[in-house]
């Protein structure tokens, strides 16, 4: 019904149009055996991917399908080479959940976090797939913990194993298994098991992707801070903090938008003055130095209109800001963190457990107001190095979340 006027709903419409049909034809060119796992978007796709990683690698005869609910996770990632297949989720309803099962007959089914539909987890525990929930995070005020949540509950049952992200996930999830109600299927074996993405992050760090020449030559030798996944109202505080702090002291800014659009560049460009270049307007010349368009070659900000740059620019820079504190919520603060830096962000923080954690360890504080941001910014000379070492020793205490998830799986298949 929206997606006559939302365009989010008419790609999720679209990409729904014929699906099993689709996915019929292409199980064809697939191995007999199947491992799927399932992400609502790209978020959890990050969380997931090292375990498909690693599933690739454990299991090379099986073939591997990654499903998505939503167009911004599917659309982005529908060419990751990595699945051998890549599809959207059919709709959970009985008939095509049904379906989808029946034509890909998976032994494996891995969902992540919490994108849990309930008709395809009953039809896949049913074919008698092996189910498992990883980084799991349950809060109190979630359906499963409700008294109208009998469903929910169920199809947690269904499960073979969930992994909580954390401690008070386990105990309350512990706490449905307890309750004298209907029965239920089953009780999943409850472990603790850190979020993948940590491991993902240290990959990331580990690997040093090669970063366009053009941004290499813009940071230079000085003092950098980049800003990534910003919103409106992350960059009118970044331009306050230039105009005071930044500029003066010869820091230089580069800036990921969370949203890569000609209109949304020039909308940025707009806020920072003179000084400000954009990626897809420097080049590379003879002489191993750049020109750029439209902009000053004695640029101070730089505008990364191009996705997947972001997790590796964080380690060219002193200090990072991570965008969307003044509306839904902050974006990722992990791959900021496993290069030390010391990190912003605004106030809208508090449902994610990683930010907290980040502030309660010294790694990361929170602003509400260009006041607040450029006080951070001046104490950084004197508590920069202790944010570095706390944000390293945040993330480096995390890691191993893949491997306790591949042995579990490499016990239940043998």
């Amino acid at each position: 019904m929206a997606s006559p006027v939302h365009p989010k709903a008419k790609t999720w419409t679209l990409g729904r149009k014929a699906l099993l049909p689709k996915l019929a034809e292409k199980r064809k060119a697939l191995a007999e055996r199947i491992i799927w796992m399932h992400c609502a978007s790209l978020g959890e796709f990050e969380q997931g991917r090292p375990l498909l990683e690693a599933l690739r690698s454990e299991f090379p005869r099986h073939s591997l399908v990654l499903s998505f609910f939503s167009p911004s996770g599917y659309e982005i990632r529908k060419d990751y080479p990595g699945a051998d297949l890549v599809c959207y989720l059919p709709a959970d309803t009985k008939t095509e959940s049904e379906e989808f099962i029946r034509i890909f007959k998976p032994e494996i089914g891995i969902f992540i976090k919490y994108d849990l539909w309930l008709n395809h987890i009953d039809q896949a525990a049913r074919s008698g797939c092996q189910l498992y929930l990883v980084a799991a995070s349950f809060r109190a005020d979630q359906v499963f913990f409700k008294p109208w949540g009998l469903w929910h509950r169920q199809a947690l049952s269904r499960f073979q194993r969930i992994f909580c992200q954390d401690k008070e996930s386990m105990e309350r999830i512990q706490s449905i298994f307890k309750q004298k109600e209907t029965p239920l299927p089953q009780v999943p074996i409850i472990a603790f098991a850190p979020d993948p993405r940590f491991d993902r992050v240290l990959h990331i760090a580990q690997s040093h992707a090669e970063l366009p020449e053009p941004v290499l030559h813009f940071t230079g030798s000085g003092p950098l801070m980049v800003a990534g996944s910003t919103w409106p109202r992350d960059e009118d505080l970044l331009a306050e903090l230039l105009s005071k702090n930044l500029r003066p002291s010869g820091w230089k800014l580069i800036i990921a938008p969370h949203e890569v659009s000609q209109r949304n560049t020039e909308l940025t460009r707009k806020k920072f003055g003179g000084k400000v270049a954009v990626l897809s307007e420097l080049n590379i010349n003879s002489k191993n130095s750049y020109s750029i368009s439209h902009a000053s070659s004695e640029a101070e900000v730089l505008i990364i209109d191009r996705m997947g740059l972001l997790a590796s620019l964080y380690r060219l820079s002193g200090a990072a800001y991570i965008g969307g504190g003044f509306g839904a919520g902050i974006h990722n603060t992990l791959e900021a963190a496993v290069y030390g830096q010391a990190i912003a962000f605004g106030p809208r923080y508090q449902r994610f457990r990683e930010a907290r954690e980040l502030i309660d360890c010294g790694a990361a504080v929170s602003v509400r107001n260009s006041e607040e941001f450029s006080r951070w910014f001046e104490g950084l000379q004197s508590s920069g190095q202790q944010a570095s070492v706390a944000a390293k020793d945040y993330v480096s205490a995390r890691a191993g979340g893949t491997r306790v998830v591949m042995e579990a799986i490499r016990r239940d298949v043998e």
